[in-house]
């Protein structure tokens, strides 16, 4: 009898383990279809988000004060003025820095502009397309000094000192650390971490235009082809994928092509961060705090480049997030083909050469780096501010003044603008997503000069 009763006790056992297991199971999958449908539903908002404030969004950024170890020439102002009135022909999207309250004026508290401030409002360029698969363009610009590569790539934890060996602090990077409101922690890293997390495969591409010329600023995984000449293969524009074709000039490399880097984890992406960080011209006519002093300008330092740094970021959905999207949602946003992509561009700074006559080898260079800088930023702008013109027309209209708006960005000739031609050369019924972050330096930055970021009227000059 005794032996019986175990046994049933046995088999009872058993059988509530099994149940047990069975409910955790299920409600472990509920869980995670609980939490792909939140996902869901924040990524198709962010994208309503994005679309209902057009086609163009204009953020403006203050430097934010420097770190210790590289303090600037004359920074000491904590809050600086702006106006920016509704009748703007540019309406300002976005303001980084904390408001202060009513009645205290029109002034900013740079302090409170931080990197996780701009992610945050990027973030939901990051949710809208990767659900539509649709590309976004970002573009930092601003005199040179003014923190676009810090808000871009990210401030490294200390910088090595003129005529050091140069060390990456991005090789040990925690990407964990939200101190300094996630200063280290730029949007090109910050947007690789956030679509891996939404169960994307990424791959990675970084070149950079100085001189009338592309090169690859990484290489690949064993650094070859890094700093290597480049040049921009065309393509048929309506069968092109989101991707732009380069091959090397430079046959001997064993390689035809820079590849796409793929980031499977953290470590890949400190490593790419780093030759990015090596790879990165810095040009002898950029100024150190001497000559920046000389020529009345504020913030230089002596990694500070005059080449246009383009960085490609495309998803691919793994097999396991396909899989979860097919269950929570139907639609051609879901299937396996779907692939977000996103133009992350660190202009060279937008500073004009002084207009008397150079006299010396490295005055002569100035000028001509200085004019290709412009010129393509130019061109750039022109395109900018044709998509913000055309977003304005009637529906009935735009289809056709953006058609003629695409054949003109194909027989542009500018570096620039070939090279970041697959995120601007869309159907209106796609619409292009751009983000024009316009940095501020300082106080003597109103509002006017703020908004001539895109209307490219800077008067700095460089000496």
């Amino acid at each position: 009898m005794a032996q019986l009763y175990m046994l049933v006790e046995d088999v009872y056992a058993r059988a509530r383990s099994e149940v047990e297991a069975e409910y955790a199971d299920r409600i472990e999958r509920l869980e995670s279809t609980v939490a792909a449908l939140r996902v869901r539903i924040w990524q198709q908002e962010a994208r309503a988000d994005v679309d209902k404030r057009g086609a163009v969004h204009i953020w403006l950024r203050f430097r934010p004060p420097p770190l210790e170890t590289q303090a600037p020439l004359g920074w000491s102002a904590t809050r600086t003025r702006v106006t920016v009135g509704a009748g703007e022909e540019y309406r300002v999207h976005r303001v980084f820095g904390r408001a202060l309250e009513e009645g205290e004026g029109n002034e900013i508290d740079v302090s409170g502009a931080t990197n996780d401030d701009v992610g945050a409002e990027w973030d939901s360029f990051v949710a809208a397309n990767s659900t539509d698969g649709r590309s976004a363009l970002l573009c930092a610009h601003g005199q040179t000094g003014a923190g676009k590569t810090e808000t871009l790539i990210g401030q490294p934890s200390a910088r090595c000192s003129p005529g050091s060996p140069r060390q990456s602090a991005y090789a040990t990077i925690d990407f964990d650390d939200r101190s300094e409101g996630g200063r280290r922690i730029g949007l090109v890293p910050r947007t690789v971490l956030r679509l891996r997390a939404l169960g994307f495969a990424v791959a990675v591409l970084a070149v950079q235009i100085y001189a009338s010329g592309f090169f690859d600023v990484a290489g690949d995984a064993a650094g070859r082809g890094q700093g290597e000449e480049l040049e921009l293969e065309t393509t048929d524009r309506a069968t092109a994928s989101q991707t732009v074709r380069f091959r090397y000039r430079n046959t001997d490399l064993g390689i035809a092509h820079p590849a796409y880097t793929p980031i499977e984890n953290e470590q890949q992406l400190r490593d790419w961060l780093v030759r990015v960080d090596f790879g990165r011209i810095q040009a002898d006519t950029a100024p150190g705090p001497a000559q920046a002093s000389a020529a009345g300008v504020l913030e230089f330092n002596h990694t500070s480049s005059r080449s246009h740094l383009i960085v490609h970021i495309t998803g691919v959905p793994s097999s396991a997030s396909a899989s979860a999207s097919a269950s929570t949602d139907s639609s051609p946003s879901s299937s396996k083909h779907l692939r977000p992509s996103f133009w992350i561009a660190d202009l060279a700074g937008n500073e004009k050469p002084r207009k008397a006559s150079p006299n010396t080898e490295r005055e002569k260079r100035i000028q001509k780096e200085a004019r290709d800088i412009n010129s393509g930023l130019s061109s750039l702008k022109h395109i900018i501010q044709a998509i913000h013109r055309v977003a304005k027309k009637p529906l009935a209209a735009r289809d056709d003044a953006w058609d003629k708006q695409r054949i003109k960005i194909r027989r542009n000739h500018e570096l620039l603008v070939r090279a970041l031609a697959p995120a601007l050369d869309v159907l209106w019924a796609t619409k292009p997503r751009v983000v024009w972050l316009g940095m501020i330096v300082n106080e003597a930055q109103h509002a006017k000069r703020g908004l001539s970021t895109i209307k490219m009227s800077d008067e700095l000059t460089r000496g």
